[in-house]
């Protein structure tokens, strides 16, 4: 299978609170109202899988300790895609777009 990429400008989060074992926090994304991907958050490394293609979506999965720093480039960083190499089982998210150094940074304290 090729890499597959997909653009996407917004996204809803789901953090669910279960016993049932069920990725505990979640982040569709959407390019205008199209669903193109998921992203899973679970308590344990062992849930966590390789990425795949699900209904012509990207799904990646990552531990629940990296919410944060996803939810970081989702509020600061545009363009974004998501990335999928099914041969090399990986997959990102990633910027579009190369940025200046230092762009958006506070300065002196």
């Amino acid at each position: 299978m090729p890499n597959v990429r997909k653009n996407f400008d917004s996204y809803k989060i789901q953090y669910t609170g279960s016993k049932r074992d069920l990725p505990l926090a979640s982040i569709s994304c959407y390019e205008g109202a199209t669903w193109v991907g998921l992203l899973e958050f679970w308590a344990s490394p062992a849930r966590v899988r390789d990425p795949f293609v699900w209904n012509e979506r990207i799904v990646l999965s990552y531990t629940l300790d990296r919410f944060g720093d996803i939810m970081d480039i989702l509020r600061n960083e545009e363009p974004l895609e998501l990335y999928l190499n099914p041969g090399g089982k990986w997959g990102s998210i990633l910027t579009k777009e190369t940025e200046p150094v230092g762009e958006g940074e506070a300065v002196g304290v």
